[in-house]
C-alpha cells in the first residue's frame, strides 16, 4: 500500500462499444445523437496497436518526462469556483454566482448561461461541446446547450453528485459523495444509467488515456478523513465488479487528473501539495507546493486544458475554490476536446 503523505512532506515545492442505451453517438458536426451507441475514439484502445494517447504523430517520450523542479505561478485575476473546465475556443468554464462563467487566459470574464444553480459542484465539457454540471443541493445533474445556454436535467434524485468525469464518445460518470456513495455511467441525452461502483464518500474521477479505467478518489467522510485512489477497470462487458487501490493517504485528497502518459496527479486539499504517481509502478513523487503562493487551502480540483486561446496544454492548473495555479509540467494532459 503506498501512501501520499510521507512522500508531499519530504519536499515544499513531480473497448467495445457498450449497448445498453448508456453511450450515445456524436455525429461529426458534434450533435448528440440517441441513435445509435458507439463513436471513434480519440484515444488508443483494444481496437488500435498505436501507444496510448496516440492522435497520429509520434507522441511524447513517456520514458523520459521533462525533470523538476516544475514553475508555479497564482494567475491572479482569475477566479474560479470548487470545479472547472474548458470549452473548445477560449474559456475556461467556472461557476459565477448562479451563473456559468467563461474566463480568459487574460481574466476577462462573461456569463454564459444563467440559473445553473446556486451550488454547481462538477463541471465538465462533452466531446459535443455541451456543459455537465452536477448539483448536490438539488441532487441534480444538468446539460447545458453550448449553443442556446438552455439545460435540461438529466439525472434527478441523486444523493450529493459532485464529482463529473466524460469520455470520448460521449458517456458521462458522476460520483454520489455520501458515505453509500456510487459512481453512476450515464447517456448525457436520454438519461439512462447504471451503476459501476459503489464504495464510500466518491468525489473527482478522471479516465486513464485510453479511457480502460476510471480513477476514483474516495474517502472517509466528505471534506475530511483519509483518501484512497482507485482503479475501476473496463472489461468486456462493462466495468470490473471490485476496484483497485493505487495509493492511500492519511490527507485528504481534492483534485485527480491525468496526463497522456497515463500518470497521475493528485491534490492535498488543505495544503495544496500536489503529488504525482507514476504508472503503471505507482511511484509517488512531489511536485509542488501552491500553499507557498498563498492559497488558502481547499484545493478542490485539478485539469488539464485542451490547449486553446492560450491556455496551456502542458500546464496542470488547480484551484483553491478562488484562486486559479498553474504548473507547468512540460507534459499534455487527457482532455476529450483534443
Amino acid at each position: 500500500m503506498i501512501s501520499l503523505l510521507s512522500v508531499l512532506a519530504c519536499r515544499s515545492t513531480t473497448t467495445t462499444p457498450d449497448t445498453d442505451g448508456v453511450t450515445p453517438k456524436v455525429t461529426h458536426t458534434g450533435t448528440p445523437d440517441t441513435t445509435h451507441s458507439g463513436l471513434p475514439w480519440t484515444f488508443a484502445h483494444s481496437g488500435h496497436t498505436g501507444a496510448t494517447g496516440h492522435t497520429g504523430d509520434a507522441g511524447p517520450d513517456c520514458d523520459t518526462l521533462p525533470a523538476g523542479p516544475y514553475e508555479m505561478h497564482s494567475t491572479n485575476v482569475i477566479r474560479t469556483e470548487e470545479d472547472f473546465d474548458f470549452d473548445d475556443d477560449r474559456y475556461l468554464l467556472t461557476q459565477s454566482g448562479v451563473s456559468l462563467a467563461g474566463v480568459t487566459r487574460t481574466g476577462q470574464t462573461s456569463i454564459l448561461v444563467s440559473n445553473i444553480g446556486v451550488d454547481a459542484a462538477g463541471i465538465r465539457t462533452l466531446p459535443s461541446g455541451d456543459i455537465l454540471i452536477a448539483q448536490p443541493d438539488t441532487g441534480v445533474v444538468r446539460r447545458v446547450d453550448a449553443s442556446t445556454g438552455g439545460s435540461v436535467a438529466i439525472l434527478s434524485s441523486l444523493l450529493f453528485p459532485n464529482g463529473l468525469e466524460v469520455s470520448s464518445d460521449g458517456r458521462g460518470f458522476v460520483s454520489e459523495f455520501v458515505a453509500t456513495g456510487r459512481v453512476r455511467e450515464f447517456n448525457p441525452i436520454t438519461g439512462n444509467n447504471r451503476i459501476i461502483l459503489e464504495i464510500p464518500y466518491p468525489n473527482n474521477m478522471v479516465l486513464s488515456p485510453d479511457e480502460q479505467v476510471l480513477y476514483v478518489l474516495a474517502s472517509t467522510g466528505q471534506f475530511g478523513g483519509t483518501s484512497r485512489v482507485m482503479a475501476l477497470d473496463r472489461v468486456v462487458d462493462g466495468w470490473a465488479s471490485q476496484p483497485r487501490e493505487i495509493l492511500s493517504s492519511p490527507q485528504f485528497l481534492g483534485g485527480i487528473a491525468v496526463d497522456v502518459c497515463g500518470n497521475l496527479y493528485v491534490t492535498e486539499y488543505s495544503s495544496g501539495r500536489v503529488g504525482r504517481i507514476l504508472m503503471p509502478e505507482q511511484r509517488v513523487e512531489a511536485i509542488a507546493d501552491l500553499g507557498l503562493l498563498g492559497g488558502f487551502g481547499y484545493y478542490s480540483s485539478a485539469r488539464f486544458s485542451p490547449g486553446y486561446g492560450g491556455w496551456s496544454a502542458t500546464e496542470l492548473y488547480v484551484t483553491d475554490r478562488f484562486e486559479l495555479f498553474t504548473i507547468d509540467l512540460g507534459i499534455e494532459g487527457r482532455h476529450v476536446l483534443k
